[in-house]
């Protein structure tokens, strides 16, 4: 193999060399040309023009007139590169294109330079005489007279001009013969020079004396120790040479090996996908099948205790839940490369014109004041003249549609806080914006807030992320398929991205039970996603009931809000062991931040309104300071259905194209979405109010799922056990379907009535619960505590005062009567917060009349399992 390789070579080289010598004779015509030129040949010259006797005909003189009228005498240089050309290919060198043409053309133009300088300013001998003889108008050419008269000589002189010439045609020489080989003959002269030291110099000494031959023997010893380091030199640079090429091949063979390993894990998943969906596909009413999972979770630990519940809260940020590692964020390298996109703006002058044009049709005078092109729309802002009414603009709208040709128009009539109108209208080609791009832009990394979110791009390019901790409810609404599920995948994947869980816990609710499927095992999740209306109303209480444990809880640690709380100052005291404590132990060091995501809101309230408006309500009025978010979405904004006393505190909204003027009013409280040109295409609206158009940000199905398989691999779940024994006692809705397959399920049956009395005497115990968290409520405000109290305090009949008055007796709160004067106090304000909490309660309440009832841990707020 190796004989064949070295009898290929020098064969193509001879095969290069003879092809050379093919196109040698071609480098020879412009020196040909040149010294046959006859200037009285060109008509240009003289007319008529004589014949040519050019060696090369017409076409040489032509070469040569317009050669000598473009660079002058230098001119001849070109021959001398033909020629040299031509011997490089003769002697089969490859022709190349490379740094040298730039050399040539440098010194091509300092020697036209240099030649115009020389004849105008210098009268150098001869050369004007040469001029004149090819009869042209500079010695130098176009170029010399351009760049050598005009230019260089007003600027620094004829004297400074030649040194600059003389000094670039140097510095291009040399580049023309390369200074590799001129380093290259340097060496070789320098080892030249060296190789006569090799020679032994006798000096004075005569042959055969001990003199000389000691002084040989010197010299011999001295040039063996020169060619053994020059040969340990040599053999160094090749056992590095070598290392370097055996280093390079063993990590391209690990990274072969890496790449097919990814590969083949890809095709596993996608194997495992297909599997799942052919399974859900084939069989509807399947439950509880494995499902296949790239890699194995560990267990998750149950918690058995308040304490272990209190020790899991105050574990150090960071950790995944089970105190084995610390939580790792996913990174950027899960996502999908990113892929340049351009949009297609179309003609911007050409479409600003028309759209003053039209307008001035209609009598409004306007001027063009600048243009933004955006990712998807080019917005086009307009100065009209003073007096002009925005009402007008408005009207035209659909002229201008027409006008411009374009598939939809908004207007913004005027831009919010300035004296223009805004004219958005769609790019031919719009620009993608992936999920990745936004988050690896500096305005998401510079973000600051507690809960980002990541929406896209605004109509301006600029990225547009917000933070729901000051936002601090969000509505999310528009027609199917016009990018709703995509923005929420991109919220959700933004906050699993830079929160950890336990900075951050969710409730999702999934009506339709596939949207919210690929969270299910995320340690961010306080349940299980759920997709029962019954079980959404039981959630929402329990967030009311946190809300108000979180409040008080915050009143106690004297601070405001969540953020306080969190970053407040902990006093710790050391203990006889001299490990440190903190004083306050019966509170948490944080608490995370709770969101609750609700799609299709409009089916939840449209089934059970009368049961979850009072708890959204509450939750929006109440629960920013506790640190509990909303976010709705609906693609049915129905007013009926998402009311104005909802609205009212849910400043967040994003409304994506909708069918109709009125469902862009019902989300924004104005009109404009209807004009949105759909997937992706939203309008967003802030704390602030402003309106502000995006772009939405896309992510894939498989990128979600990277990240959901990331989080799961490196934690667990980690529900909260409590909340979600209670929430699966919680029975689902009948089924109602005759045919259905799980109809003979105990648990689908309907539930047997229940006794009326029973039902009575259960919604009589809730109730005085309620009333005694009440009362000790009045008790810790007022200080006092008597039946005529509660009666002016809280509106109640004498009965049920004394009723709710005797339940205080009971639980030692306040002292047995003495005599007609007000109840004396026997717990202090500490005590009675705690009772309050449902930290200090034993035992059970009893209640004259009104059956029995349990005050459980959290204030009485928990349903029992019969009233469930």
């Amino acid at each position: 193999m190796k004989d064949d390789t070295n009898t290929t070579k020098p064969l193509g080289r001879e095969k290069k060399s003879f092809i050379g010598w093919l196109f040698f004779p071609i480098s020879l015509f412009p020196l040909a040309a040149l010294l046959t030129y006859n200037p009285y040949a060109i008509e240009q010259i003289q007319n008529p023009p004589e014949l040519t006797t050019n060696w090369i005909g017409p076409i040489g003189d032509l070469f040569a007139y317009h050669g000598y009228d473009l660079l002058g005498l230098a001119i001849w240089v070109i021959p001398l590169y033909c020629i040299l050309t031509g011997c490089r290919s003769a002697c089969g060198e490859p022709l190349k294109m490379n740094i040298r043409i730039l050399w040539r053309l440098i010194l091509l133009t300092t020697l036209a330079c240099l030649m115009e300088i020389f004849a105008a300013e210098l009268h150098v001998a001869g050369i004007e005489e040469l001029r004149v003889k090819i009869n042209t108008s500079n010695s130098g050419g176009l170029i010399g007279f351009l760049f050598g008269r005009k230019m260089l000589i007003p600027l620094i002189g004829p004297v400074g001009s030649t040194v600059l010439l003389l000094i670039l045609f140097t510095v291009s020489v040399l580049g023309e013969i390369g200074f590799g080989k001129l380093l290259k003959f340097s060496r070789m002269i320098f080892r030249w020079a060296i190789g006569k030291s090799d020679e032994f110099d006798p000096g004075d000494t005569e042959p055969g004396t001990p003199e000389y031959n000691e002084a040989h023997a010197l010299f011999e010893k001295a040039k063996l120790a020169r060619e053994e380091a020059q040969r340990q030199k040599e053999e160094e640079k090749r056992r590095i040479r070598e290392e370097k090429e055996e280093e390079k091949r063993r990590r391209e063979e690990e990274k072969r090996i890496k790449e097919e390993e990814r590969r083949k894990a890809e095709e596993e998943r996608a194997a495992a996908r297909r599997r799942l969906n052919e399974q859900s596909y084939d069989d509807p009413f399947v439950r509880n099948e494995p499902q296949p999972k790239k890699y194995e979770k560990p267990a998750p630990q149950k918690q058995s205790s308040p304490a272990a519940t209190a020790q899991q809260q105050n574990k150090p940020e960071g950790s995944n839940g089970n105190g084995n590692s610390p939580y790792i964020l996913p990174t950027a390298s899960l996502l999908a490369p990113l892929k340049k996109s351009e949009a297609d703006h179309s003609d911007v002058a050409g479409m600003s014109q028309k759209l003053i044009d039209t307008l001035k049709l209609f009598g409004l005078n306007t001027t063009l004041a600048y243009t933004v092109q955006g990712p998807v729309v080019t917005k086009y802002a307009i100065s009209p003249e003073p007096g002009t009414r925005p009402e007008k603009f408005t009207a035209l709208q659909a002229t201008l549609m027409m006008a411009l040709k374009a598939k939809s128009l908004r207007i913004e009539a005027p831009i919010p806080g300035e004296d223009k109108i805004g004219i958005e209208v769609p790019n031919l080609k719009p620009a993608g914006i992936s999920f990745r791009e936004i988050f690896e832009s500096d305005e998401w990394k510079n973000s600051k807030a507690e809960l980002p979110l990541l929406f896209g791009k605004r109509a301006d390019g600029k990225e547009l992320v917000a933070d729901l901790a000051s936002m601090p409810h969000m509505l999310v609404a528009g027609a199917t398929g016009q990018g709703k599920s995509v923005c929420l995948n991109s919220l959700i994947c933004g906050l699993l991205m830079t929160r950890t869980p336990e900075q951050l816990k969710l409730i999702m609710v999934d009506p339709k039970s596939v949207e919210f499927t690929p969270y299910s095992s995320i340690p961010h999740l306080l349940v299980p996603v759920i997709t029962d209306n019954k079980k959404v109303v039981f959630s929402l209480h329990w967030a009311v009931a946190e809300m108000e444990k979180r409040l008080k809880m915050f009143a106690r640690a004297r601070v405001r809000n969540i953020y306080d709380f969190n970053h407040r100052k902990t006093l710790t005291q050391t203990d006889m062991f001299g490990n440190d404590s903190e004083i306050n132990s019966d509170m948490p060091k944080t608490v995370p931040y709770i969101v609750i995501i609700i799609d299709e809101a409009a089916d939840l309230i449209g089934q059970c309104g009368k049961e979850v408006n009072p708890d959204i309500q509450r939750i929006t009025q109440k629960a920013r300071a506790a640190g509990i978010h909303i976010i709705l979405a609906t693609q049915r904004p129905d007013a009926k259905i998402i009311t104005g006393t909802i609205k009212a505190n849910i400043p967040g909204r994003v409304a994506f194209k909708t069918s109709q003027a009125i469902d862009s009013r019902t989300i924004l409280d104005e009109s404009g979405a209807e004009n949105l040109i759909g997937r992706g295409d939203m309008l967003f609206r802030g704390k602030d109010g402003l309106l502000i158009r995006a772009q939405g940000a896309w992510i894939s199905d498989d990128e979600i799922m990277n990240i959901t398989e990331f989080i799961e691999q490196h934690s667990s779940t980690q529900f909260d056990e409590t909340f979600a024994n209670k929430l699966s006692r919680v029975k689902e809705a009948a089924i109602e379907d005759p045919f259905a397959s799980n109809e003979d399920d105990p648990d689908n049956k309907p539930a047997p009535a229940e006794d009326k009395a029973t039902r009575r005497e259960l919604v009589k115990a809730a109730a005085n619960a309620d009333d005694f968290k009440k009362a000790v409520e009045c008790v810790i405000n007022t200080k006092r505590a008597s039946v005529s109290h509660f009666q002016r305090q809280m509106g109640w009949g004498y009965n049920h005062a004394a009723k709710i008055l005797d339940m205080l007796t009971d639980r030692g709160i306040v002292s047995p009567p003495q005599g007609m004067g007000p109840r004396q106090i026997v717990m202090d304000e500490d005590q009675l917060i705690k009772i309050l909490n449902g930290e200090d309660i034993a035992g059970e309440t009893s209640v004259d009349g009104g059956g029995s009832t349990d005050v459980s841990e959290n204030g009485g707020d928990d349903f029992t399992e019969e009233q469930l």
